[in-house]
């Protein structure tokens, strides 16, 4: 079972010895690393009403197998996924697609105050392997934003979980 931790100092320097020259440019991350790219979305996100930040990290029997930045945007309405890593050791075994699937059937796994309705995550185009998790998480296809693909995942108001 997974397990959610927020992300302390020395979880740092594991998660970004996990990047290959690929994973930084696909998370945009060539000239920052993790911590500093997680410290400006959060700084953005604090202007934002009804913004939420969450910069975590999930273990299964405490060793690390993957971290999420995430914030809840548009006046409490878009759940954005600004970045997903997983631990070398744990990649092609379907982990993003069990994230995504479980945020698809409204799972709080993240502990935030669900205000809401979609689910948002861009990708770049050559990114293959997140496009394909999307897909097979339901997510609809893509609308170009600038260099950007974005995914978007409605969440029926009716059904949605409140906490």
């Amino acid at each position: 079972m997974l397990i959610w931790k927020n992300i302390e100092n020395q979880s740092n320097n594991v998660i970004n010895s996990w990047m290959s020259q690929s994973d930084k440019h696909f998370l945009c991350m060539e000239n920052k690393n993790w911590t500093e790219t997680a410290e400006d979305i959060s700084d953005c996100l604090k202007f934002m009403p009804k913004s939420q930040f969450k910069n975590i990290i999930g273990e299964i029997n405490n060793k690390p197998v993957l971290t999420v930045m995430l914030g809840v945007e548009d006046f409490g309405a878009t759940l954005n996924i600004y970045n997903i890593l997983v631990n070398p050791d744990f990649r092609n075994k379907g982990i993003i697609t069990k994230i995504l699937s479980d945020l698809n059937k409204n799972k709080n796994i993240f502990n935030l105050k669900q205000t809401y309705n979609q689910i948002k995550m861009s990708v770049l185009p050559e990114n293959k392997i997140m496009q394909a998790a999307l897909k097979k998480s339901n997510f609809s296809n893509f609308v170009i934003d600038e260099e950007y693909l974005v995914f978007t995942k409605q969440i029926n108001k009716n059904n949605q979980i409140e906490f």
